[in-house]
């Protein structure tokens, strides 16, 4: 499996349960005549425990964590990363049209997450990584789950799901009404889009990621409306959340090739409305290319629509 789905050619296999894999490893660095030196390992993807242990097994090793240096070489993406990375947006775009247009009020919270998440694994998704989906009181939960709660017509209705293509994520987020909207809700959902539009426009080369947030902060407040999360974006790739991230503590300078999930997520202030929408983006010389099939719509979209 390692051959048919990797670029990795050098293999080394061990008998699972019966040798620890850092002991296979120790034995074949030993092997190779690597007994002492410097041994880069990205120490977010092993535990302490595993580094331990491969430090009693090779005392003379040095372990130094290759992490920056990773994350660093990930966060230009070449055209063929773009482009499959944009695929695996617009694939998981295409489950949650399809998946909210089959569904409506009456409709269970996890009947309605069904259907999309199915809708993902039948556009070609291998695993899903997470899913967010509340309707009413629950999807005031930043990070809410599907439940049984049935969907009223007076809902509002907010999901967010990651699936895995292959390697890749997907990720896209989105605000429904379950019923006619009211006016609160219509006004609301606009300021939202127009917060999310006005932050991909500012996204040009050159800027520093903390500008982008600091330019959302200040549109959000000419807006009218209150945006306080820690964060209004990020990079993403072979892992969820990559460097950089558009929060007010990156001073990463914008390039092109650069690719962003621009995600504002607003409440108002007596917390009876909370909503999200989120959309892939890459730097380019010019103005950001949207890399989803299109940003959310202007006007608060309805379940039972293909919208």
């Amino acid at each position: 499996m390692v051959a048919a789905q990797s670029w990795i050619r050098d293999i080394v296999p061990y008998v699972e349960f019966v040798q620890h894999p850092v002991v296979a490893l120790a034995e074949e660095l030993r092997r190779r005549g690597i007994a002492e030196g410097r041994l880069a390992i990205d120490l977010d993807f092993v535990t302490q425990r595993t580094v331990a242990q491969l430090q009693r097994e090779m005392p003379r090793l040095e372990i130094v964590d290759a992490y920056d240096h990773l994350a660093g070489r990930r966060v230009l993406k070449t055209p063929e990363e773009i482009d499959t990375i944009a695929s695996a947006a617009r694939a998981t775009q295409h489950a949650i049209l399809a998946g909210m247009a089959q569904s409506h009020a009456g409709d269970t919270e996890r009947e309605v997450c069904t259907r999309v998440l199915t809708n993902a694994l039948l556009n070609g998704a291998r695993t899903i990584l997470f899913s967010s989906f509340g309707s009413g009181a629950n999807a005031l939960h930043t990070h809410c789950f599907a439940t049984d709660k049935v969907i009223e017509p007076s809902d509002i209705v907010r999901l967010d799901i990651g699936p895995r293509f292959g390697p890749w994520l997907g990720d896209l987020a989105r605000t429904y009404s379950a019923g006619e909207p009211t006016a609160q809700q219509k006004q609301f959902y606009r300021a939202l889009v127009s917060l999310q539009r006005e932050t991909i426009e500012a996204m040009r080369p050159g800027r520093t990621a903390a500008s982008v947030y600091r330019h959302a902060t200040e549109t959000a407040e000419r807006l009218g409306i209150r945006f306080d999360y820690p964060h209004i974006g990020h990079s993403i790739g072979l892992e969820l959340h990559e460097s950089p991230m558009l929060h007010p503590g990156d001073q990463t300078v914008l390039q092109e090739g650069m690719v962003f999930n621009v995600e504002p997520m607003i409440v108002n202030n007596d917390h009876t409305l909370f909503m999200h929408t989120e959309d892939l983006i890459a730097i380019t010389k010019g103005e950001p290319r949207v890399l989803t099939l299109g940003l959310a719509p202007d006007e608060l979209p309805l379940m039972g629509t293909a919208i």
